[in-house]
């Protein structure tokens, strides 16, 4: 039981409300709060993706498609129009500086693969970017949280790398998989660092002891005489100041192993294409290559 006194009457009121009750009333004006602030905010843009990934890495589309979807507390709600703005930097987009691109107020209800319309993208450069809206009730949303995508290399001459063919003594029933290394210093202090990396058959690489990605069976199955996938990974964390080691195994896969009855449909001999870039934290940079 909980006493309040009246200092003005000098009166003692008592009011007869249990522990329990008291509790019951705190959840309740919570929920009262919570139901407010969302009336309050009518409309949200959530889930922003761009090539529908959550901030994808090695996007190599010149022209990249977003999308997103809205939250609303009320009923019947349709997007009417929509303005996205892209920069190079998260913190000054937030203010609405150093804009790179903005689009006008678009007058449409589409929400997915929206596409970019700014200037030419770079290779290996990382766009922050964020999107607003209004609905058919005739409320706005503030701009979005800031979302990024990376580039990859968007040109063939981004390339340094060679081709590499391990061979190795087999018969017709196939070849051991050869399990390619190599050793490199990094002497300064690393701010970053991207692995580009592809093959004839599949691959699994590891640096440092530690394997990259966590995709299977990679690059993926194409028609590998029209084009062939690679992928881009985040490997700061994976690298160090000083030695540093680095091991792929190759894999028959789709492309010489066994495929509806027959082998080496693709080709005889596996390949490795490994392109790894460190920025270091002076602005230089180092590139190890196969």
């Amino acid at each position: 039981m909980i006493e309040q006194v009246s200092f003005r009457t000098g009166l003692r009121i008592v009011l007869l409300l249990s522990l329990p009750s008291m509790r019951i009333i705190t959840i309740l004006l919570f929920f009262i709060s919570s139901f407010n602030n969302l009336l309050a905010q009518k409309l949200k843009v959530t889930d922003l993706t761009c090539e529908y990934q959550n901030n994808p890495l090695g996007i190599d589309i010149t022209i990249p498609r977003f999308g997103w979807k809205l939250v609303s507390a009320q009923k019947g709600i349709l997007q009417t129009n929509y303005s996205i703005r892209v920069g190079l930097d998260s913190k000054a987009l937030l203010k609405g500086q150093n804009i790179l691109w903005q689009s006008d107020e678009v007058i449409s209800d589409q929400s997915v693969l929206i596409p970019y319309a700014g200037a030419a993208l770079i290779s290996r450069q990382r766009y922050y970017w964020q999107v607003k809206v209004s609905d058919n009730e005739g409320n706005s949303s503030s701009w979005s949280e800031v979302k990024f995508w990376e580039t990859g290399l968007l040109h063939s001459s981004d390339w340094s790398a060679k081709w590499i063919e391990p061979t190795l003594p087999g018969d017709s029933t196939g070849q051991p998989s050869p399990l390619l290394r190599h050793t490199f210093e990094l002497k300064r202090t690393i701010k970053s660092a991207r692995l580009y990396i592809t093959s004839h058959g599949l691959y699994e690489a590891h640096l440092n002891g530690k394997r990259v990605g966590n995709q299977y069976l990679t690059p993926g199955w194409t028609s590998y005489a029209a084009r062939l996938q690679y992928q881009t990974h985040d490997v700061t964390s994976l690298v160090r100041n000083g030695s540093n080691g680095v091991g792929v195994l190759l894999g028959d896969g789709w492309y010489r192993g066994w495929l509806s009855g027959k082998k080496n449909v693709y080709g005889k001999n596996l390949g490795l294409l490994f392109q790894l870039e460190v920025k270091y934290a002076d602005g230089s940079t180092k590139t190890i290559t196969s």
